[in-house]
């Protein structure tokens, strides 16, 4: 956390420079050098505007809202193993359940951008989220696809590669 606090560019590269410079009021935008800001598509906006909500509650790029900012980045990541561990229960029992949430916990790519401020864990989280509302049964196709729907779309606001599940996730449903 003190590597982050009071550099913008700490703060997740991008997504730092972003979420500050909509938490001062200068909406979705970059900026390269102080007074200039430039309108910008280049990530998702849900984890720009928690990181901005972060900022506007700790102070922007201070020790607080590093603390903040990891101890969310934790939490999506304890929410994503508990999901792992639910799906593998529900569908091979408690030791695969375990299984699931110790293989995640020792793969190194779980944990590589959890110090930063990035959008990976959220990400993850949402996607594991939709994945388990998929397959809870229903006997209502529209409560299901409903259910689906919301997850998926905060996963597509939070990373737009989320895209790349629809057909498979999002078309069973429609059709």
């Amino acid at each position: 956390p003190n590597a982050m606090a009071g550099n913008p560019w700490a703060f997740g590269f991008e997504v730092g420079n972003i979420a500050g410079n909509l938490a001062a009021g200068h909406g979705f935008s970059v900026s390269r050098e102080p007074g200039v800001y430039i309108p910008t598509a280049w990530i998702s906006p849900r984890y720009p505007m928690l990181l901005a909500g972060i900022f506007k509650v700790f102070g922007m790029y201070t020790l607080g809202a590093a603390q903040a900012t990891l101890l969310a980045n934790c939490i999506f990541q304890a929410g994503s193993a508990a999901l792992l561990y639910l799906m593998g229960f529900r569908f091979a029992g408690r030791n695969a359940g375990r299984a699931a949430v110790i293989i995640f916990l020792l793969n190194p790519n779980g944990w590589q951008f959890l110090g930063w401020a990035w959008p990976s864990q959220l990400f993850a989280f949402l996607i594991l989220l939709h994945f388990f509302v998929l397959l809870l049964p229903t006997k209502n196709d529209v409560l299901a696809a409903s259910m689906a729907a919301g997850p998926f779309a905060m996963a597509l606001m939070a990373d737009g590669a989320a895209i790349a599940l629809a057909p498979v996730t999002v078309a069973p449903i429609l059709f």
